[in-house]
């Protein structure tokens, strides 16, 4: 079996616009062109065919390494993993913050579990929090191409896609926990408004040092969950409410917005993945909004640019980092030009709209698409696991 072709596992599960899974084709397709076996397995079913499908991969092929996103496809065999027996490397790709996939990172394999994150300010959080610390690594979103639609006229002027939630709704919520609980959380929402770049974990710590709290791990993670989510949903719906008062219209695509009675904006419902990067298409300016990632960048900056949108985004170290990519994104922050006039200012100018989208298209092609992902998990589990 050593010297057949080297196979990569891949672990589908249910998603809700069905992002991830369309991540992991790309992984697949990229593998399969670099001469790899690969064995998607979908466990969105629990199938026992599924387990069927691992165990004889396991057994009859030559594996190099698993990947599932947030932690999909963990199996214990007496409380041991599979991994560690077989001696074969799982990689849990997070996708949000690690405090949101605690339970799971923590019974990852002891010696061949990895943690990818898309952020680095995630690394130092899974050093305080996971006991042993897992080994982990930085692996930043990429970006998704429809290759199928064809290039079409753009007649969306501004796009954005999310699900809207009420910030209100979500500190209403609050009034049903502990008088403690509702301390830090208002504790730590003023902290975090006071200072826009506190991490999550700082902040927590703060509030349980500012209030004269003794250590407990579920207050204190509970403390960054709620916050955060208040966050999130604060920053979509302010920013979006002030072009919606700037008078610069935008085309939502998500459900739950009609809480916020947007005048200008046009309200559509959410659309699949494979559509929302369609719409990429159609559109001048994509707006993403993800001050929630510290250091990293969400994929939809990336998939804006490949559709040949320019991206309308905050930014962060990581992305400041990325030779070229303050020159073809739309960049905003406290202390730049306001976001409408930014806007307003490129759609009056239709050749310089034109000549940056298509240097953003370039940019992300370049190493910024799911591929260059695929390619950088490789290289860092060959090197990581050279014996394996």
């Amino acid at each position: 079996m050593s010297d057949s072709p080297q196979t990569v596992l891949i672990f589908k599960g249910a998603t809700q616009y069905g992002a991830s899974n369309h991540f992991l084709d790309a992984f697949d397709a990229t593998y399969r062109s670099l001469g790899l076996n690969t064995v998607v397995i979908d466990l969105s079913s629990q199938s026992e065919a599924a387990i069927e499908q691992l165990k004889d991969a396991i057994l009859n092929q030559n594996v190099l390494f698993a990947i599932g996103i947030n932690a999909n496809g963990q199996f214990k065999v007496d409380d041991k993993s599979i991994y560690d027996i077989a001696r074969i490397p799982h990689v849990s790709w997070l996708m949000d913050h690690p405090v949101y996939h605690l339970e799971p990172v923590q019974n990852l394999a002891q010696d061949f579990g990895v943690v990818a994150v898309v952020d680095r300010d995630h690394g130092p959080f899974l050093q305080a929090a996971v006991s042993p610390e897992p080994a982990s690594l930085f692996l930043p979103h990429g970006g998704c191409l429809s290759p199928d639609t064809p290039d079409q006229e753009r007649d969306l002027d501004l796009l954005f896609s999310g699900t809207g939630v009420s910030p209100e709704s979500v500190r209403d919520e609050w009034a049903n926990h502990s008088e403690t609980a509702r301390s830090c959380y208002e504790a730590g929402l003023a902290l975090s408004q006071a200072d826009p770049e506190l991490r999550l974990m700082d902040m927590a710590s703060q509030v349980f040092q500012n209030l004269g709290l003794a250590p407990a791990r579920d207050l204190f993670v509970d403390t960054m969950l709620q916050v955060e989510r208040y966050l999130r949903a604060h920053e979509r719906y302010s920013m979006l409410k002030t072009l919606d008062d700037a008078g610069q219209p935008a085309h939502i695509f998500g459900n739950g917005w009609d809480f916020a009675q947007f005048t200008h904006h046009q309200l559509h419902a959410s659309v699949p993945f494979e559509e929302s990067i369609a719409l990429l298409k159609r559109s001048k300016i994509s707006l993403n909004l993800s001050s929630f990632f510290k250091d990293g960048a969400h994929d939809r900056i990336f998939s804006a640019m490949l559709g040949g949108a320019i991206s309308a985004t905050n930014t962060s170290p990581y992305l400041e980092e990325l030779p070229g990519f303050q020159d073809c994104a739309l960049t905003f922050s406290p202390n730049s030009a306001p976001l409408p006039d930014q806007i307003r200012s490129l759609l009056a100018q239709p050749k310089q709209l034109a000549d940056q989208a298509a240097s953003g298209k370039a940019f992300a092609a370049a190493g910024h698409t799911f591929a260059h992902r695929a390619q950088t998990l490789l290289n860092s589990i060959t090197e990581a696991f050279p014996s394996n």
